[in-house]
């Protein structure tokens, strides 16, 4: 009832391996914890849930280093998701897991839970889909209970989101993403990787550009237009 797969070896994915617990298990409320949330990987969750028709979903983005998209947290908020912003005082906010059950209680326990994910992959395009990464997944009643109690401890801890802390880390994102280069951006998955064709938002929203520059002139001095 317990497994342990490691992706990128033998063609597993994270996300074909969630999905199939959750399509195995149908829980109707699923809680989720992420150190890193992208753009593709909310709408990987999103998916995740609307093709197994679980009702309800509670979801702590981490805040750490501000590499969890604005985007993707807009993302889940626009389709309904109840979100929380994840924080640590003193380090940094690296838990990735999931859990499913029947309903939350108003303690922010899972009244049963029946199934769960722990492992090292963030909700993140590559995460999910291209790394190296270790998963535990199981249908326990007993370690999903623990994983349960785990994602409660967090949810509490959590931030409610707000519409001032959601636009006070969208600053701090916008100004994080001024020191880093498209290969950082896309190491840390803030962005996907860059295709020819795609077709992506703004990495800075432009509501939050202080200042733009066009021009055609050289700085040689010789010529002004």
């Amino acid at each position: 009832m317990n497994n342990i797969y490691l992706s990128g070896t033998d063609r597993t994915q994270i996300g074909s391996r969630l999905n199939t617990l959750i399509a195995a298990n149908r829980p109707q409320a699923i809680g989720m914890a992420t150190a890193f949330l992208s753009i593709s990987g909310a709408q990987t969750y999103d998916s995740l849930l609307e093709k197994n028709r679980t009702k309800v979903s509670r979801v702590v983005a981490g805040l750490s280093g501000a590499i969890t998209h604005p985007g993707a947290i807009e993302y889940l908020l626009k389709k309904g998701h109840n979100i929380r912003l994840g924080e640590f005082v003193g380090g940094i906010f690296h838990p990735k897991l999931l859990v499913g059950g029947d309903r939350f209680l108003k303690s922010g326990q899972l009244s049963t839970a029946i199934c769960g994910y722990v492992g090292s992959a963030n909700f993140t395009a590559a995460g999910m889909g291209r790394n190296l990464e270790v998963m535990l997944e199981t249908k326990d009643p007993e370690v999903a209970r623990g994983i349960a109690d785990a994602f409660r401890i967090i949810w509490a801890e959590a931030k409610p989101i707000t519409k001032a802390a959601f636009h006070a880390y969208e600053r701090a994102f916008a100004h994080a993403q001024l020191n880093r280069t498209v290969t950082d951006l896309e190491f840390l998955n803030v962005i996907d990787p860059i295709r020819k064709s795609a077709k992506r938002p703004p990495l800075i929203p432009p509501n939050l550009s202080s200042a733009v520059w066009a021009g055609l002139q050289s700085f040689t001095g010789e010529h002004a237009f």
